[in-house]
């Protein structure tokens, strides 16, 4: 968000919210895709907009595993181009589920068949996004904000050392922030209308797991299955909008497909398969239902809304991530090779003095903990896989290990933390920016 303050602003920072959610409509002949076969629960895009004076923030999830710059991009222009909204006041984020196909760049790469679903898949998304944005334009109102934290055990550290090395698994005594952030936003009347939900989790219950009959459906997993709770305990009439926090080393505390060890500290893996719904459908409801507690514990509300915002681009060092990640496993040695520099965009918003900070990589806990302990503002919230994807970006310990996530990353060791520096940097900055 930029641009010239005018006097009308500065007066009139009258909170207005619209809210939207579209389920994106596959058509005929779609699947089979990327290995799977059909849909088991509706995926969705949810809009909320928040509109203070002449300005505009449009926040946007959208029910797939990832979104390429390319995508965004394309989002931000027919959103901004439709509505008059300056690009930089939409967020635009993937919920991170890992059980879609994704909208793959580079199409003339792809076999006939292959692109002919990617262009049903994008053409089925940007439809499901305009439809959203267009209802969340189209119902604006007055409205008021509240903000508050609860505490939810739907995660874990996932980084377990085994004998050949650091892997993926369950690690209860690894770093893991169960704080969950709620804003709730409210007619003038105190009607509910919405929900912007941030936990530090992937929703990868369902990844790699494979059902009875072998043909994988696509899900929303547990942010989907706890935004649809918290949705239908309000009769469908509000929208409940999902934030990745920082979960690049946090999984669901239970997951279908799974890695254990034994005594020996040897890996395997299992999969309870059909039984894999069961754990979505509980933990998105554990997940929802402490969403639902902590909104409606909110006591103070505003109907204004004092905006601030910055944002700067990061240049990282950079390496060459693992080039095969499904061949990917434990090692207790490994040579990360130097790769091009990663440039990372931070756009951080203050609203009412509560800070949110987005950044397309996945950063780990102990960055995210770091960066709010540093943070002026006493609220501060990480949102990740905000405006694209660009992989893992995890902290010192991570490369010292060798986890999954330090060899899957574009950044190199330590850039992690040079990011955090500069995102604590340009929150100190914003103290001195004039709200608008």
């Amino acid at each position: 968000m930029t641009g010239k303050r005018t006097g009308a602003d500065m007066l009139n920072r009258e909170l207005k919210i619209g809210t939207g959610r579209v389920e994106i409509k596959l058509p005929d002949g779609f699947f089979p895709s990327e290995g799977f076969f059909g849909i088991h629960d509706d995926l969705f895009v949810r809009t909320v907009l928040l509109v203070s004076g002449s300005k505009s923030i449009v926040f946007i999830t959208i029910d797939l595993t990832s979104l390429g710059t390319d995508v965004v991009t394309q989002i931000k222009e027919m959103i901004s181009g439709t509505h008059r909204v300056e690009p930089e006041g939409i967020i635009v984020s993937a919920s991170h589920t890992f059980q879609t196909p994704h909208i793959k760049p580079g199409e003339a790469d792809l076999p006939a068949d292959a692109a002919g679903r990617n262009r049903m898949l994008k053409a089925a998304v940007f439809s499901a996004v305009q439809d959203s944005a267009g209802a969340a334009f189209s119902n604006i109102r007055p409205g008021r904000i509240g903000f508050g934290t609860g505490y939810c055990d739907v995660n874990v550290n996932r980084d377990v050392e085994t004998k050949s090395g650091w892997w993926k698994g369950s690690n209860p005594d690894g770093l893991s922030d169960k704080t969950l952030t709620v804003f709730r936003f409210e007619s003038a009347d105190g009607t509910p209308l919405a929900f912007i939900m941030n936990y530090a989790v992937q929703s990868c219950i369902l990844l790699d797991s494979v059902p009875s009959d072998g043909r994988l459906l696509a899900s929303s997993d547990l942010c989907g299955a706890a935004a649809c709770f918290v949705e239908k305990e309000f009769d469908n009439s509000i929208v409940a909008l999902w934030s990745t926090g920082a979960a690049g080393d946090q999984n669901p505390v239970m997951t279908a497909n799974r890695f254990v060890t034994d005594k020996e500290r040897d890996y395997s893996r299992i999969d309870i398969g059909d039984a894999g719904y069961a754990l979505v459908e509980l933990l998105g409801e554990r997940l929802g239902k402490e969403v639902i507690r902590t909104g409606c514990s909110i006591e103070n509300y505003k109907a204004e809304a004092s905006v601030k915002a910055a944002g700067r681009t990061v240049i990282l060092p950079g390496q060459k991530i693992f080039p095969d990640i499904h061949n990917m496993k434990p090692a207790m040695h490994y040579e990360f090779e130097e790769g091009p520099p990663m440039e990372v965009a931070v756009n951080i918003l203050i609203i009412n003095n509560i800070a949110l900070v987005g950044v397309a990589p996945e950063l780990v806990c102990r960055t995210a903990l770091q960066i709010k302990e540093a943070s002026p503002y006493k609220n501060t919230i990480i949102m990740t896989m905000v405006n694209g994807a660009q992989k893992y970006l995890p902290d010192m310990e991570s490369y010292e290990r060798i986890t999954y996530a330090s060899m899957n990353s574009m950044g190199a060791r330590g850039s992690a933390e040079i990011l955090r520096d500069e995102i604590i940097t340009l929150l100190n900055e914003t103290v001195l920016l004039p709200a608008y």
